[in-house]
């Protein structure tokens, strides 16, 4: 058999270069830390770190606009129970809002695709402590990124807002508003629910959403946990803000497909801060503006009259 050397020898050489580059990569990994594997100027990318013990991974979606040295606002947005990151990024559309506003938004990964927030999750039994988590990440992304610390937004929808509530009572001081979507908080928890300042609360929930019940109690899912009414954890909301208990309610945009939003703010709020819930009455258990990501006998009616997301945009960049 004829055997061509030269272009066997130039093949191992290319070979060995990308084997020494692949190396390269995984010590700068370890060296790090594990937690980043390159920080474009703009992009999405993966990232992972052991965070108290476990391996914890998260999506991050950098605006093109971004500059280092360059304040931007945050978000972290927590998928529901059996969830992803990548789900949430095509749930929320988050992304392209985030391009026109500026801000940079974090996907984290919850273990076993659940969150402890006291509502009976796979997290809640392996007894993890997703505050202590949150509070990690949020050093890790500010040592990393150019932060803005006045515009801090954390959002999540259904066990990821189970979550988002419970991190309102205990990270006050490191995020400035909250915005759960389809969850309300469990009130095993609630009783320490003690935030340190003024904190901005924006919900969204449909009155007709089959899994976590607009009047609270029991979550309709295998094993759920109980959890607080809306109308009482708005009512909590405000108080813990020293908001007017009165609330100023409106229509927003018009009806469409059986479903109307209401408007409900609570006014005077101590620092400024905004409380405001968006009653959706004919919605279901899904993500306002987003798609309807299961058939409707099963999560209810998803509604594009409002849009969270955009919501969200105009909230932690509010010049945009």
């Amino acid at each position: 058999m004829n055997i061509p050397v030269a272009g066997s020898r130039s093949r191992f050489r290319k070979g060995r270069r990308w084997l020494i580059a692949c190396l390269l990569v995984i010590v700068a990994v370890v060296l790090t830390g594990g937690y980043w594997l390159w920080v474009p100027a703009s992009g999405d990318l993966a990232q992972s770190a052991v965070i108290d013990g476990r391996s914890r991974q998260w999506l991050v979606h950098v605006p093109a606009g971004y500059r280092a040295g360059h304040a931007v606002p945050l978000v972290i947005a927590f998928h529901g129970h059996y969830s992803s990151p990548e789900k949430m990024v095509h749930l929320t559309g988050l992304d392209p809002v985030a391009d026109r506003s500026g801000f940079i938004v974090v996907y984290p990964q919850g273990i076993d695709r659940s969150w402890a927030a006291g509502v009976g999750s796979e997290a809640d039994k392996a007894g993890v402590d997703d505050v202590s988590f949150t509070r990690t990440l949020l050093d890790r992304l500010q040592a990393q990124y150019s932060i803005d610390p006045r515009h801090v937004v954390l959002t999540g929808f259904s066990n990821g807002a189970h979550l988002v509530q419970w991190l309102g009572c205990r990270l006050a001081d490191r995020v400035t508003a909250i915005v759960p979507v389809s969850g309300t908080p469990a009130p095993s928890l609630m009783a320490g629910c003690h935030p340190t300042r003024p904190l901005g609360v924006i919900e969204f929930h449909g009155k007709s959403d089959p899994i976590d019940p607009f009047e609270g109690g029991r979550i309709h899912v295998p094993g759920g946990g109980e959890v607080l009414p809306v109308p009482l954890t708005m009512g909590d909301w405000a108080a813990a803000n020293h908001c007017s208990a009165t609330s100023r309610d409106a229509a927003v945009g018009a009806p469409d497909d059986g479903i109307e939003v209401i408007r409900r703010d609570y006014p005077d709020c101590e620092g400024g801060v905004q409380v405001t819930l968006y009653e959706v009455a004919g919605g279901g258990h899904t993500w306002p503006g987003g798609p309807q990501y299961l058939p409707r006998f099963l999560v209810g009616k998803a509604t594009h009259v409002v849009d969270a997301s955009d919501i969200i945009g105009q909230l932690v960049s509010p010049g945009q």
